[in-house]
């Protein structure tokens, strides 16, 4: 498989084989970071009838689907991972001579930078806006909305946030945002989703309203968790909430401001 970037990724179908030998432990743990991307592949068959209605900045459509496609890896703290093209073998450091980990015995393979990943079906919910046509130009405003979505979802809808996960998918130059159950196979959640969007519409705005946060900035109150950490200096509440305020009911009346 390559990603959109073109670079190769690799599934370990079949786990990994650890080294003979371990590294001493240190006194203090070590630094944990996320460096997970999602993907939708394939949409998947649609669930149940689409919930469609006028927004402030156009026609918004909320459908459900089952058995979508999920591409998710991992860059490596944006470097890569350096893999043994013979052998497999994880490469540290610059020295050619590694050790085969299926043979024990000295390897002289090149290695190749590659990211790690793995497919799996899952159940989506797909939100379209024609507002979101201009807002193609950057990814960062578009993030920043999608956390917000994916915050007041788990929050209003009292799911646990590790069992829902969002990206930006884009249809002919169009994005689109997807929620989608973060476990193989779903668990229910996109169709609460579907259900509920205009609590969790409303919510996801009152989010970034009130947050005591510069606007022009976010924290863990709006839009930050430990999942998103790498788009963190590229939230913005003031981005979230233009983008949501669009997708707000026409007919109904919005009582809240950004502070």
């Amino acid at each position: 498989m390559h990603s959109k970037t073109g670079r190769a990724i690799i599934q370990p179908r079949f786990g990994f084989v650890a080294g003979p030998k371990s590294k001493e432990v240190a006194t203090t743990p070590p630094r944990t970071s996320w460096h997970r991307e999602s993907y939708v592949l394939e949409h998947g068959d649609a669930i149940g009838e689409p919930l469609v209605y006028q927004g402030r900045g156009g026609t918004q459509t909320i459908e459900g689907y089952r058995r979508a496609e999920i591409l998710v890896f991992n860059r490596g703290q944006e470097q890569l991972f350096k893999i043994c093209a013979f052998c497999g073998a994880a490469v540290d450091g610059m020295e050619r001579v590694h050790r085969n980990p299926r043979t024990g015995q000295d390897c002289t393979g090149s290695y190749e930078r590659v990211a790690l990943g793995h497919l799996y079906e899952t159940d989506i919910a797909l939100i379209e806006h024609d507002a979101l046509a201009g807002w193609n130009e950057s990814i960062d405003p578009l993030l920043s909305a999608l956390y917000a979505l994916l915050e007041s979802a788990s929050e209003t809808l009292e799911l646990n946030r590790d069992d829902i996960d969002g990206a930006i998918a884009w249809h002919n130059n169009v994005p689109n945002f997807v929620l989608f159950d973060a476990v193989p196979g779903g668990a229910g959640v996109t169709r609460k989703v579907v259900e509920g969007f205009d609590e969790v519409l409303t919510n996801a705005l009152k989010r970034v309203a009130h947050c005591e946060c510069d606007s022009n900035t976010s924290c863990y109150s709006c839009l930050r968790s430990y999942s998103n950490q790498r788009y963190h200096d590229r939230l913005r509440r003031r981005d979230a909430f233009e983008i949501l305020e669009s997708m707000f009911p026409k007919k109904q009346e919005l009582n809240f401001v950004i502070a």
